[in-house]
């Protein structure tokens, strides 16, 4: 793997969100939302010099929230969704980490506010917000240390 130019961030779903932020410049430079098959296309083409993270729910255990059990059953499919896409990136020796899933809070952000934090003016949803929320706070220098330590604990 080359040095980490972009980070990366999946919010894995029926309606996946993926955002890019180029480290160089420090800026969100894609932002978008598609079917699973489409960012595996997408992503494969930037595995090469890039940070991957989905938020995995496998690591949600909200017990508390408003309709558990409704909510339980629709996070088995994106558990299954974030067990292929670990599987991809496995497979393709990508940078990558599984993130818990964010709070409700950052989940709930809404266009305005995520636009005055990230400068993005383009469209967003829901999804991709989520995505672009995991990025916001990754610089280059924190990605090379992440990068320096996976050499080195293998």
């Amino acid at each position: 793997m080359a040095k980490s130019k972009k980070v990366i961030g999946i919010d894995p779903g029926k309606n996946t969100g993926i955002a890019i932020k180029d480290l160089e410049d420090d800026k969100l430079i894609f932002m978008s939302t598609m079917m699973i098959h489409q960012a595996f296309d997408l992503i494969k083409d930037e595995l090469d010099d890039s940070y991957i993270l989905v938020e995995d729910a496998h690591l949600w255990n909200d017990k508390s929230a408003k309709n558990y059990h409704a909510r339980a059953q629709g996070a088995g499919s994106i558990k299954r969704d974030c067990t292929i896409w670990k599987d991809f990136l496995e497979d393709h020796g990508a940078f990558f980490d599984m993130p818990r899933p964010m709070s409700k809070k950052i989940k709930d952000i809404k266009h305005k506010e995520f636009a005055r934090l990230t400068g993005w003016t383009g469209r967003t949803n829901e999804h991709n917000r989520v995505a672009g929320m995991m990025v916001f706070g990754y610089n280059k220098n924190y990605v090379n240390i992440l990068y320096r330590e996976k050499i080195a604990s293998i």
